[in-house]
């Protein structure tokens, strides 16, 4: 019987101890001149082919994401040196900064400790240099390695640098030859890295004709890219300085149906028995069908490899293909993501597929920055979330990223100083505050141009995620928290692109990018709101309100959201100076901004309370009730109860209400009885918030004053649901009951099925259709097994329930509100939860909440008890 002879894989190549510090790191792309740029953009989702003047088979143009700051002239060998030397400084400066004497950089000013020796003549040796490009290059190696060198000005060891020519795997030899390099003692660190771009005629071409190319009427292509990165690798003795380790590297050949993954598989599997399970993979899978259905069977066959929630990223459907840059990119994105706080691992594998056989993987991992003896990082509450202190000032206890090089070199002759810290947000807003820059290096004014069309872009994504994000009163939080992330993402990149710009250059560039925004002004104002009140400085706030003056009014709303979610506490400053102004619709944003970041000042609120105009006098209410001085703020509360207008009155009820005051409830109860009565006074919305208060707020008497409120209106219905007295259910049923019978008739409908239904199943809990006959069977079943006291959802009502709900994902914003307004008037000040807020802080704040609660530290009365009653 004949049998097909089995073809036998080599053995994966494995570095006998592949182990080395990770010390700088460097990138250059058409995402950004240095790699946090290039990593917060990629996080943002930035990507932008453009026209070339090279025409495809169908004489399309053919677009290729690339660098604006280099011409469209610079081709072949020239433009691999010069995206190469930027990105090969930056990760020189870093090493220089993390362990000084080590490298040599011309015009780069020593650190103290080295500045004599070096003013001797003394500089450090070369370093070995080692670079994977592409096998499309054919310059002499030594001619390339001098350009890099040269270009970066960055000292190299000629006789120990290699180049190597591959495809996408071609970093993972590169790094092999750096970890011998090291293991070998040839020198304390090497420089490694790589180059591609794929701004190539004739290979996009070729591209085009084996129709790889990704265009509108052919999908599944790549979207061809440049890009350059390097790390600066160094002994083991450096881990106290260094960012990560390099903790595993190997490479291996794909069998005759690379399609099944087995190598990759066997390559993730081999990096796990060494490094453990791997919850963070960061894959080379582009569009193309081929490389997807690769990846995905190695991800299959390697299933036991992976930590219970492993995260798998394809930043290249991001980036661009970038072909053999491609891992180096990858790794230094992962460093950048560690340096500023946003990385979801402490460790990564990034896996490498070649165009031929050739498959690689390397794991990176960082190293945990511990804080000083002694210093703590504080809790993240909604007040301190403005001012905290532990990311910002120069006395942190996290390290700041260490400063990028200047991105043209030769570099200034001048010192260099550190650039302000920054952190990626992740949900929580301060960690992306930024102080203006006042030394060091700028950009170039050649790469101007590609940081602005950046920035713009970036700020073009904030006016329209922060749009729907704002609008989605009735959507899942867990929708709105998508959208919130997406505003801070491009939040962080925005913020990376000028935070090397002193205060009012920035302030210029971001007002810039705003003028040429195509998107509507409520969304450029809430842009320009939140990206201006990010820049820790006087002159920014200024501008921002200053801006804010000039808005047209219908857009005020949507720079009050962005100033009370900015995070410099510059703009509590300006917003209090902005209270003099005669436009009240400008006083109304400055008090609501004030009380929302909790920064009202009683000396310069208490004239308001008696403005002529009663929006100003009632946001001037609210405002005082956010004051944490009960004893003052009572008789200035109770002094507004018998203001003209209603707004007025409610906003003081509601604050007295908070604080535990019986005259708060009872005024809204006789007020509210006295409109039912007379029929007049206050307007819909008035008597809707009366009602509210009343459901949210009131006693086990104030059932019968609900009944006669829907009576009036059945549209307030849904409070019935609210106020949780058991009786409500056979109302709420005989109210369905004449919605249906109107339906049927085709008479005027009163009220809404699903409105109703929702206060029914807010009270049972029980889950029926809108059919009042269901929900009549149901009740004559169970009316007389349900308690006589506060119900939600069939439960006896305690704070915590509110609570869960708050915290659920699918619970809506309105809904949500409504939660937090219950547990205030349960709990008083202690039970404060803002929902208007970042996600981030409104999670920290249910969970702190919640452990009071549980702890018994917050006193809460019986299950059951109405709110007035209860307190």
């Amino acid at each position: 019987m004949h049998q097909t002879p089995v073809t036998q894989r080599p053995a994966p190549v494995v570095p006998a101890r592949p182990r080395a510090t990770i010390l700088g790191f460097g990138a250059w792309g058409p995402l950004g001149v240095e790699a946090l740029q290039i990593a917060m953009c990629a996080r943002a989702g930035r990507i932008e082919p453009r026209p070339t003047r090279f025409f495809d088979q169908r004489g399309h143009r053919i677009s290729v994401s690339r660098s604006v700051a280099l011409s469209d002239d610079l081709l072949g060998t020239a433009r691999i040196a010069a995206l190469g030397a930027h990105a090969l400084r930056e990760a020189a400066q870093g090493l220089e900064q993390r362990v000084p004497g080590l490298v040599h950089i011309e015009g780069m000013a020593p650190p103290p400790s080295n500045g004599a020796a070096r003013a001797t003549g003394n500089t450090p040796p070369g370093l070995p240099l080692i670079v994977a490009v592409s096998d499309r290059v054919s310059e002499e190696d030594d001619t390339l390695l001098a350009s890099l060198g040269t270009l970066s000005a960055v000292k190299t060891d000629p006789a120990r640098s290699t180049l190597i020519r591959s495809g996408h795997a071609g970093f993972a030899v590169a790094l092999m030859r750096a970890l011998a390099l090291l293991e070998e003692g040839v020198a304390p660190a090497v420089l490694v890295g790589a180059i591609d771009t794929y701004y190539d005629e004739p290979f996009l071409l070729s591209l085009d004709r084996a129709d790889r190319l990704n265009a509108l009427d052919c999908r599944g292509g790549i979207t061809p890219s440049e890009g350059a990165a390097f790390l600066a690798l160094g002994w083991d003795t450096f881990a106290s300085s260094a960012l990560g380790w390099v903790r595993f590297v190997a490479s291996d050949q794909a069998g005759p149906r690379p399609e099944e993954g087995e190598a990759m598989a066997s390559l993730i599997e081999l990096a796990a028995a060494s490094t453990g399970p791997i919850g963070w993979l960061l894959s080379d899978v582009n569009a193309e069908p081929t490389r997807t259905a690769a990846w995905a069977a190695a991800e299959h066959r390697a299933a036991g490899a992976l930590a219970a929630q492993a995260r798998s990223e394809q930043w290249i459907e991001e980036l661009g293909e970038v072909g053999a840059a491609t891992g180096a990119l990858l790794s230094t994105i992962a460093c950048a993501y560690w340096d500023v706080g946003c990385a979801p691992r402490s460790s990564t594998l990034v896996a490498l597929h070649g165009d031929g056989p050739e498959r690689a993987v390397l794991v990176l991992e960082e190293i945990p920055r511990v804080p000083a003896q002694g210093v703590s990082r504080p809790s993240m509450t909604p007040a301190a979330a403005f001012a905290e202190a532990a990311f910002d000032g120069p006395d942190s206890s996290i390290p700041p990223p260490r400063r990028a090089p200047s991105v043209a070199p030769p570099p200034s002759s001048s010192t260099v100083q550190a650039t302000p810290p920054f952190r990626a947000s992740v949900g929580v807003p301060s960690l992306h505050r930024f102080a203006p820059a006042s030394a060091g290096e700028a950009p170039d004014e050649d790469v101007r141009p590609q940081l602005r069309r950046l920035a713009r872009d970036s700020l073009e994504d904030i006016a329209i995620f922060g749009d729907l994000w704002r609008q989605r009163e009735e959507e899942p939080a867990a929708l709105t928290a998508t959208l919130e992330q997406q505003v801070l993402d491009n939040l962080d990149a925005l913020v990376a692109l000028v935070r090397r710009r002193p205060a009012p250059e920035a302030v210029k560039e971001i007002n810039h990018c705003a003028l040429e925004m195509s998107f509507p002004d409520r969304g450029r104002g809430f842009a320009l709101a939140l990206a201006l009140g990010c820049i820790d400085d006087e002159e920014a706030a200024r501008a921002a309100i200053s801006a804010m003056r000039k808005a047209h009014p219908g857009t005020l709303p949507a720079w009050e959201t962005g100033l009370r979610l900015a995070s410099s506490p510059e703009i509590e400053a300006a917003a209090a100076r902005l209270l003099r102004s005669e436009r009240t619709p400008l006083v109304r944003v400055a008090l609501e901004v004030l009380r929302a970041r909790r920064a009202a000042d009683m000396e310069i609120i208490i004239p308001l309370i008696s403005h002529s105009e009663g929006r100003v006098r009632a946001a001037a209410t609210r405002c005082l009730a956010s004051i944490p001085d009960p004893d003052t703020v009572r008789p200035l509360l109770e002094a507004r109860l018998t203001d003209p207008d209603d707004g007025v009155a409610l906003a003081a009820a509601e604050g007295l209400i908070v604080l535990g005051v019986p005259s708060g409830i009872a005024w809204v109860r006789e007020r509210l009885e006295h409109d039912l009565t007379t029929i007049g006074g206050m307007s819909r919305e008035q008597r809707n918030t009366a009602a509210r208060l009343v459901a949210l707020a009131g006693s086990e008497r104030d059932f019968q004053l609900l009944v006669d409120v829907v009576a009036f209106d059945t549209r307030a219905a849904e409070m019935l649901g609210w106020y949780g007295h058991p009786d409500g259910v056979d109302l709420l049923i005989d109210l369905l009951d004449q919605v249906h019978l109107a339906i049927a008739s085709r008479e005027p409908v009163r009220g809404s099925d699903l409105l109703i239904n929702r206060a029914l199943h807010r009270i049972t809990g029980v889950t029926l259709e809108p059919d009042p006959v269901a929900w009549r069977s149901w009740y004559e079943e169970n009316h007389s097994k349900l308690p006589r006291a506060r119900l939600r959802f069939g439960a006896l009502y305690t704070p915590s329930l509110s609570l869960e709900e708050l915290s659920r994902e699918n619970t809506p914003l309105r809904v949500r509100r409504d939660c937090a307004l219950e547990l205030l008037f349960h709990l008083g000040p202690a039970g404060r939860i803002e929902v208007d807020g970042w996600s981030m802080l409104l999670l920290e704040a249910i969970s702190s909440l919640r452990a009071s609660l549980a702890s018994g530290e917050i006193r809460t009365a019986p299950a059951g008890t109405f709110p007035a009653d209860a307190r």
